[in-house]
């Protein structure tokens, strides 16, 4: 049986043109494939083109050249969750915490009493620790980015975009949010491609890890994480696991020299 493709990108190139007038080509001829159902991270250094990668998946930035279908549809047409790198600013500050995560239901059509309680469902298996009655500016950090991760998967994607999801969170809170994410994650089916910059994230939630460089942005090593699902906390600690970390990392300090 072939797998469908979520994500079909080709050709892609995107420059930025600095103050001084020189263009700082961030994807040069960039080409990315993603399997329906499947986890991507994207792992690299600050300012390789990760983000600006993301943003053309998801519809928010358009390529200067190339072709990307997303969902079988020309980005950006194509429906997804998307958490940004700046995750507190999305928050909307004159909403409570429960009406935030509800509002991408209320945009598809549903009732407020509806999305309410479909948001509420999400947050007491994500987040039970959040008081939804607040407002997003009485939350730390952490808070905020807990919600805006519950936010983007409230409505069901078949696509999530996520960047840097967990890296506002201390260490316990992040090992409990990302066992709760791969769960939704496989119990949805969701396709996903997120960027962070802990290697052990990337390990612990995806199918695949494309270790890059740049810019331009450029796949220096892609890691197949052949570890099974559903994936208990303790394979943290396994043999497996933290060889795959070790290729990871060494394929990273190798890119930087």
């Amino acid at each position: 049986m072939t797998i469908p493709i979520a994500i079909e990108a080709k050709g892609l190139s995107k420059g930025f043109q600095q103050e001084t007038g020189e263009v700082v080509q961030v994807l040069d001829g960039f080409n990315l494939t993603v399997k329906s159902g499947e986890t991507v991270c994207i792992f690299g250094a600050n300012g390789c083109g990760k983000t600006t990668l993301l943003g053309i998946c998801g519809g928010i930035e358009n390529p200067d050249s190339g072709s990307i279908t997303v969902l079988g549809a020309m980005a950006p047409h194509a429906r997804v969750g998307y958490v940004p790198q700046a995750y507190g600013e999305s928050l909307f500050p004159w909403m409570s915490l429960l009406d935030n995560v509800a509002f991408p239901l209320r945009v598809c059509g549903s009732g407020w009493n509806e999305a309410r309680g479909q948001a509420a469902q999400l947050l007491q298996e994500f987040a039970p620790s959040l008081v939804a009655t607040k407002y997003s500016y009485q939350y730390s950090g952490g808070q905020k980015q807990v919600s805006a991760v519950a936010r983007a998967l409230v409505a069901s994607p078949r696509l999530l975009i996520a960047d840097e999801p967990f890296s506002a969170l201390d260490h316990s809170a992040r090992i409990a949010a990302q066992d709760v994410f791969v769960s939704l994650v496989d119990r949805l089916q969701l396709t996903v491609v997120a960027v962070t910059h802990d290697v052990k994230d990337a390990i612990y939630i995806a199918d695949r890890v494309l270790i890059v460089s740049g810019p331009p942005l450029r796949v220096v090593d892609e890691v197949a994480v052949a570890l099974p699902r559903p994936r208990p906390p303790s394979i943290r600690a396994s043999a497996t696991f933290l060889s795959l970390v070790s290729r990871a990392i060494d394929s990273f300090l190798a890119a930087q020299t």
